[in-house]
């Protein structure tokens, strides 16, 4: 029967490259060796019996065309600089593993633990920095211990332009924000739909009542996420952008056309 995990398989383009690279993330990386007739070599990480095999091509010309593994990996990393290729389990009895296939990948999900929750942020100025010191004392070059608390001056925080003056960056106490802001009411059946049982929407200083009441019309139905985005064209203090949810620049916005808006045009 099986008994523990052995070694899983990492194939790269460049052994040397990936063992720097798995060096600089803090592993133990010791090399490894030359496999005769088979064209590749490979690198160890080792976790007591268990570890990670770094395995790339030496010699393309050894891999033969009847060697299936060895024609798979050179194909597969002409694309790429590393992937998982496999992992290998002892066995006390290898007649018993005979026969052994794993059948097609498929997908999978873990249930979630009683009591825990999925919360997303779904609106409000995207937060990029953090600082110990205030960013709009700074900006006025006041010192730590008097900053005057000049922040309050700006509620929605100290926009930042462009030499071309289009809307950049905002300062806004310890924490730099995007101009631009974050907005996924158009997503909430999206969001339903993953599962998700939180929205997290960051305040401003005027019309935030109004804003969550919006959210919760359309998580209620009672809105389409088009009357949203048009009923919250005049609250939002700054455009909207929703990029990072749609695997793109986070300023971008993706209209339903799917034309992704380029930063600075109009609201």
């Amino acid at each position: 029967m099986i008994t523990r995990l052995d070694h899983v398989v990492i194939g790269v383009r460049d052994l040397d490259e990936a063992m720097q690279a798995f060096q600089q993330l803090g592993f133990d990386v010791r090399p490894g060796g030359r496999h005769t007739g088979r064209g590749t070599h490979n690198a160890l990480i080792r976790f007591g019996l268990d570890y990670l095999e770094l395995l790339a091509i030496c010699d393309e010309s050894e891999v033969t065309p009847s060697d299936e593994h060895g024609q798979f990996m050179l194909e597969y990393l002409r694309e790429r600089s590393g992937a998982l290729l496999g992992f290998a389990f002892a066995s006390d009895n290898l007649e018993d593993e005979a026969g052994y296939s794993p059948g097609k990948p498929f997908a999978m999900q873990r249930a979630r633990p009683d009591g825990v929750q999925t919360e997303v942020f779904a609106y409000g100025r995207l937060p990029l920095a953090f600082s110990a010191r205030c960013f709009t004392a700074r900006q006025r070059n006041l010192p730590r211990e008097n900053c005057q608390y000049v922040c309050i001056e700006h509620p929605d925080g100290l926009m930042l332009r462009t030499r071309e003056g289009q809307p950049f960056l905002v300062l806004n106490g310890i924490s730099i924000q995007s101009a631009r802001v974050y907005n996924l009411v158009d997503s909430i059946d999206r969001l339903k739909a993953l599962g998700v049982d939180v929205l997290r929407l960051s305040p401003q200083s005027e019309g935030m009542s109004e804003v969550v009441g919006i959210f919760r019309d359309v998580a209620d139905g009672r809105l389409s996420g088009a009357q949203a985005l048009e009923r919250m064209a005049q609250l939002m203090p700054e455009s909207r952008c929703d990029g990072y949810w749609h695997g793109m620049p986070g300023l971008a916005r993706k209209q339903e056309s799917t034309r992704v808006e380029p930063i600075g045009s109009a609201r």
